[in-house]
């Protein structure tokens, strides 16, 4: 008998909300008003990022709220959440602002806080981005003031100028500048901001700008597969619903399998647990993580780099993990695999946490063998939802690991088909979701938003799934991410998945190439971990490939790509490049018939 057949909860995934949202409840819920829409909304949530973060800070002074590990340690108590040198210099220069951040994983997570303790809103950017998208970023974000690291800064130094000139930028503060002792032209330093007068500081913390939930908070720009990003303005209520949906899905797991829940956000151990993030920090995954073990109580260990060397039992990460106590990892699905496969097997983790795209079965064997007392949990969320809005852990993940889980109560789900149809139950089609973590919308572009929010706060995600009759949530891919192939739909995650199931894959990724018989066909890309180099061969893979799927949904060629593919920041394989560099194999193979 399969998991699912076997899994027989004690409770119904309603009755679990009921249990967790009833009156009195940390996670209670109400009902809210938002631009004349009536939203369920978590009661006991702060009502801004400031509050949020001065509760915290009075809860956890004496525990360590941030480690930077790896290359060089540094730690930041949660007691130093209120740096008044930088209060007191945005202050100074413009009072309330946009304040954009870019640099490592260390900078957005330091000054975060202290932009928040303002009023001001934070635009978080991608530390690796080039020039001319970061130009493209700044224009949009309208920002009045740029703190950026020294190697950034040395990037930027050239063209500031030009960028206050165009973007609206008037002050430029490079951080941390006294490893390097360098000067910049046009900017300003840490260490000369930060001579300014400390005395002030509890002015800064006693004049509450009265910043209300749905104010806002903070700009994320969306890591799309194509074109330039998009500015995602969010609000404070969004930012601070993932730490109660995180609550809400650990409690209703463990109801579900009849264990007793304790509700609330302190840790009762005398040693301190925390989690890992393997990821740039400019981010919506990695930053509702740290929301999350900020509300717990956890320590945020960073790392500034992903890229364990073959076998390596005795990689630094490894030993990081060991020694700061990490007790939960949240990433994508390849990086938890490594880990699981690379030295961790069998460290007694609480919890994993997978993030971006639903993952193959395989790959959740693979965990679960690595970990088998951890704690697997999947969510299903992107950079405009504000993070989550749906998951599941434990049972009940083993019983349906090809789904995301169930939606949280404050928020609903549609399946449309056809435009503005309603699906019925087990019918694919786009997904909608409306709750208090959706998006503004695009920040300075009010046509792109009109295309995926309507009127009464519906988010058209862009992702094909359906519901079943238990409440399960299936994502089946992106609606444009189809092969279309002589007028058949090639659900491109159902052939990557039987990819998948091959051992020895690492990733694939199937796309489309222009034909002008068949309009598309399909063609799949795949990379292979370092072991099984040389053993799997495209005839392999297509054999697999015929056993598996409908004539139609066989690639007609499989590349075994030599590297690794690109990656947007939260996860997603770029398709771009591999959609050329197949069109280009294909017809070199057809140059040779």
């Amino acid at each position: 008998m399969t998991q699912a057949e076997t899994w027989i909860p004690s409770c119904s995934v309603e009755e679990a909300h009921e249990i967790l949202t009833r009156s009195g409840s940390p996670l209670e819920i109400e009902v809210d008003v938002f631009n004349g829409r009536q939203l369920k909304v978590w009661k006991n949530q702060p009502l801004s990022m400031r509050e949020f973060y001065l509760q915290v800070t009075e809860e956890y002074k004496n525990k360590t709220c941030l480690q930077e590990r790896i290359w060089h340690k540094e730690r930041q108590a949660f007691s130093l959440i209120p740096d008044s040198a930088l209060g007191i210099t945005l202050f100074d220069f413009l009072g309330l602002s946009y304040v954009a951040l870019l640099g490592n994983e260390l900078l957005p997570r330091l000054l975060l806080h202290n932009i928040d303790l303002l009023g001001a809103v934070s635009v978080l950017l991608d530390p690796l981005l080039p020039l001319a998208p970061l130009k493209h970023c700044l224009t949009l974000a309208k920002c009045t003031i740029l703190i950026l690291d020294p190697d950034r800064a040395d990037m930027v130094q050239p063209i500031a100028s030009e960028l206050k000139k165009t973007t609206g930028i008037s002050v430029y503060i490079v951080f941390n500048d006294q490893a390097t002792g360098g000067r910049w032209a046009g900017m300003d330093t840490w260490t000369t901001v930060c001579s300014k007068d400390r005395e002030a500081s509890e002015d800064i913390l006693n004049n509450d700008p009265n910043v209300l939930p749905d104010d806002d908070a903070a700009i994320f720009f969306m890591s799309g597969t194509t074109g330039l990003p998009k500015a995602v303005l969010t609000s404070h209520r969004a930012c601070l619903t993932a730490p109660f949906n995180d609550s809400l899905l650990e409690g209703r797991e463990r109801l579900r399998q009849g264990k007793p829940v304790q509700l609330g956000s302190s840790q009762n151990s005398n040693v301190q647990g925390g989690i890992l993030l393997p990821r740039v920090m400019c981010h919506i995954g990695p930053f509702t993580s740290m929301m999350t073990c900020t509300y717990r109580g956890l320590k945020l260990v960073i790392i500034r780099t992903w890229d364990p060397p073959e076998g390596a039992y005795n990689y630094p990460l490894f030993t990081v993990v060991k020694a700061e106590n990490i007790t939960r990892i949240a990433a994508v699905a390849i990086v938890i695999r490594e880990l699981a496969d690379n030295g961790l097997a069998g460290y007694p983790l609480e919890s994993v946490v997978f993030t971006g795209a639903t993952i193959p079965s395989s790959f959740f064997q693979s965990v679960r063998k690595g970990f088998p007392q951890t704690r697997v949990q999947q969510v299903y969320g992107i950079t405009e939802m504000t993070g989550a809005v749906g998951g599941f852990a434990g049972r009940d993940y083993e019983a349906r690991p090809e789904s995301c889980g169930f939606m949280y109560p404050t928020n609903n789900v549609r399946i449309m088909k056809d435009g503005d149809n309603e699906a019925l139950l087990g019918e694919d089609g786009e997904i909608w979701v409306r709750g208090p973590s959706i998006m503004k919308g695009y920040f300075g572009d009010l046509v792109a938003t009109d295309k995926v929010l309507t009127k009464d706060g519906w988010y058209k995600t862009g992702d094909l799934g359906r519901l079943n009759t238990q409440g399960y949530l299936c994502i089946k891919g992106r609606i444009k991410d189809i092969v279309i192939c002589g007028g058949s739909n090639i659900d491109s995650a159902w052939v990557e998945h039987v990819l998948y199931s091959v051992l020895g894959i690492s990733e694939a990724a199937l796309v489309g190439i222009p034909d002008e018989r068949m309009d598309e066909l399909a063609a799949a890309l795949v990379t292979v971990r370092p072991e099984y180099k040389g053993a799997i061969t495209e005839e392999y893979l297509l054999a697999k490939a015929e056993e598996f799927l409908p004539k139609y949904a066989v690639p007609v060629m499989i590349i075994v790509h030599d590297g690794k593919f690109e990656h947007t920041t939260s996860g997603k394989i770029l398709k771009n490049d591999l959609r050329i560099l197949a069109q280009k194999e294909w017809e070199r193979r057809k140059g040779q018939l």
